[in-house]
């Protein structure tokens, strides 16, 4: 979607606000990226980029909900908008989508693993998230109820650490195709039991089934999950049709006691389940069973923060 409503304009130039009183920097850049809707914000001292798609309905009155989408490593939020097409859903459903870029030239996210350029920088992307929902509410009248954050690979590890050290303003957490690192489960304390959806395909050569010396096995991360949650350890299994000859199936499990679902895509790869974009065949299979961006829109907008 690219309309562009005198808001959209207005809210490529928001004024910053970091939440680092040692930083002082309140400026606010041209827009950048695709036309009216790209901008930068200032967080701990440094520039960093996002993208936005406001819904043309945005002032029929009432307030928004709010979603922040995380890239994967090496990626852009403008790639993000063409693979997920989160825009075409946030149209229908009155949602601001925002796409944060992550830092560097080759973007990354310090999810805490010490793995990535930007935990090596001691970049602070929770102090950027949440300095980018206050920004952004400046403008825009966002429902501090209704603000959720989805990833996709390095960008779902990303949202697996805001749930660790961001709960309070978060309403609801999707990851896709992304497991934590090995130490997580040491350094994750919520400071408040959060909805939760995670959707891993289980022939992922990035974030293998099974764990790896870099990640979490997917059992090992949805066990974790569950404990934390005060989930009924024992899901409700259920096989979803298989309506697409795709060398895919899913299966949805359901914890009960709490709001934790888990979409394994059996035969998915390192992909966006539902996406019309191609991706390299060495990152295995796309799921056409369900669309990925529908499933996480329709969980989220369920839950409030309160």
């Amino acid at each position: 979607m690219t309309h562009k409503s005198p808001l959209l304009i207005a809210v490529a130039a928001l004024a910053a606000c970091s939440l680092d009183p040692s930083n002082g920097n309140t400026e606010v850049g041209r827009p950048e990226g695709e036309g009216a809707f790209g901008s930068f914000v200032w967080s701990g001292g440094l520039q960093r980029t996002y993208e936005i798609f406001v819904p043309p309905t945005f002032d029929e009155g009432g307030t928004l909900p709010l979603l922040i989408f995380y890239h994967g490593r090496g990626s852009t939020g403008a790639a993000s908008r063409n693979i997920t097409r989160l825009d075409n859903i946030a149209l229908r459903e009155r949602l601001v989508v925002v796409y944060p870029n992550g830092f560097g030239t080759e973007p990354s996210w310090a999810t805490g693993s010490g793995l990535t350029l930007a935990d090596r920088l001691l970049v602070n992307d929770v102090l950027f998230t949440n300095t980018l929902i206050d920004h952004i509410s400046e403008t825009l009248p966002i429902d501090q109820n209704r603000v959720y954050v989805a990833g996709f690979s390095e960008g779902g590890m990303m949202t697996q650490t805001l749930a660790c050290l961001l709960a309070n303003r978060i309403a609801a957490v999707l990851t896709v195709g992304a497991t934590p690192y090995p130490t997580f489960a040491q350094q994750c304390f919520p400071q408040r039991v959060l909805p939760m959806m995670l959707i891993l395909g289980t022939e992922d050569p990035s974030y293998p089934r099974n764990g790896s010396s870099f990640t979490l096995s997917i059992r090992e991360t949805v066990e974790f999950w569950a404990l934390k949650l005060n989930c009924d350890l024992n899901p409700v299994v259920e096989n979803l049709p298989d309506t697409e000859d795709d060398g895919t199936t899913v299966v949805r499990d359901t914890y009960n006691g709490c709001d934790l679902i888990l979409y394994t895509i059996e035969g998915g790869g390192h992909t966006w389940p539902g996406s019309s974009v191609a991706f390299d065949p060495d990152l295995g299979l796309t799921s056409r069973e369900i669309n990925a961006s529908e499933v996480i829109v329709e969980f989220m907008l369920r839950h409030t923060l309160r």
